[in-house]
């Protein structure tokens, strides 16, 4: 009776081991309804870059900007990333909660990356006054922010990356001097003015917002190398 008593109490063991190791598994699982809804969502916004970038093309072509040009390769090539990430999103149907949640950080990081590069280009395209102006004001803020976190990376990282980035922060600082210089001669412009002003000034904060993006880039490298990739 012992032994048998000894042997259900085992085996009821290992029934409660066996229901313990798969539980991780299950709560980690994801159902393919959620995932389904999750890519559609997804979907709904490379859909709406898709009509953005559509549009921007049509607006570039009514734009006298010296930088036309290079707009529609920059464009090709937001549609090339755009294409990766919709691949991307059929990859999706096999990951766990964990891996779904980071993809969908990834994902959400990169549409915004999208997106906010079609309202730098659309600054070449609008006319009116007072939506260029809006327009602008929110490009520069971001700008101005993303300068900031720069700054707060450097004075964290130590004098000798502090003075190896020196220059190329004076660089961004007297290019930020620049659009504040050319804002003053829009505000005070006449209508006629205008639009000859306007392309200076998005030519100007599209030159700063690629030398951010290139001193960001190199900084991060250069911090991840020294604390061993």
């Amino acid at each position: 009776m012992k032994g048998i008593t000894l042997y259900v109490t085992l085996a009821l063991a290992g029934v409660t081991f066996v229901g313990c190791q798969q539980q991780p598994d299950q709560a980690d699982a994801v159902e393919n309804p959620q995932i389904e809804r999750i890519q559609e969502n997804f979907q709904s916004s490379l859909d709406r870059i898709d009509n953005r970038l559509d549009d921007l093309e049509d607006r570039l072509a009514d734009t006298g900007s010296d930088m036309r040009t290079e707009w529609y390769e920059a464009i090709a090539e937001l549609r090339e990333e755009r294409m990766e990430l919709s691949m991307e999103l059929s990859e999706w149907k096999e990951a766990s909660a964990t891996e779904l949640e980071e993809a969908q950080e990834e994902m959400d990081h990169r549409l915004a990356e999208l997106n906010e590069k079609i309202d730098e280009a659309r600054l070449f395209t609008i006319d009116k006054r007072e939506d260029f102006t809006r327009a602008a004001e929110e490009q520069i803020a971001k700008i101005d922010a993303r300068i900031k976190t720069l700054q707060v990376k450097l004075e964290e990282a130590g004098d000798e990356t502090r003075e190896h980035y020196a220059d190329a922060i004076a660089e961004l600082k007297e290019l930020r001097q620049d659009i504040a210089e050319n804002w003053s001669e829009l505000e005070a412009s006449t209508e006629q003015q205008f639009n000859e002003l306007r392309t200076e000034l998005a030519d100007a904060v599209t030159q700063l917002d690629r030398k951010v993006d290139e001193v960001t880039d190199d900084i991060d490298m250069k911090l991840d190398d020294q604390h061993g990739g």
